[in-house]
C-alpha cells in the first residue's frame, strides 16, 4: 500500500500528486487510513451484476423499497 510504506513510492515514478498529498496528511496524523474489505463498498454495488442474496442486502443497506409488487 503506497499510502503506508513510503518505501514503494520510491520505485514508482508516475504516481498521481493526489497519492503524495494523502501520504503527507496521513503522516501529519491529519487522516487515518483503514482497510474496507472490497464487498462492503457500497459503491462497487453500482458497477457489477449482483446475485440475488447480495441484491437484496444492498437494497437494504440503501434503504430501498420494492414498488413492483403494486402494479
Amino acid at each position: 500500500m503506497l499510502v503506508k510504506n513510503p518505501y514503494l513510492y520510491k520505485r514508482l515514478k508516475h504516481i498521481d500528486i493526489s497519492y503524495y498529498y494523502i501520504r503527507d496528511l496521513k503522516e501529519q496524523k491529519r487522516i487515518k487510513i483503514t482497510y474496507i474489505l472490497i464487498t462492503e463498498i457500497v459503491a462497487n454495488k453500482f458497477t457489477k451484476l449482483l446475485k440475488r442474496v447480495v441484491f437484496e442486502k444492498f437494497k437494504s443497506i440503501l434503504s430501498l423499497v420494492d414498488d413492483s409488487a403494486k402494479y
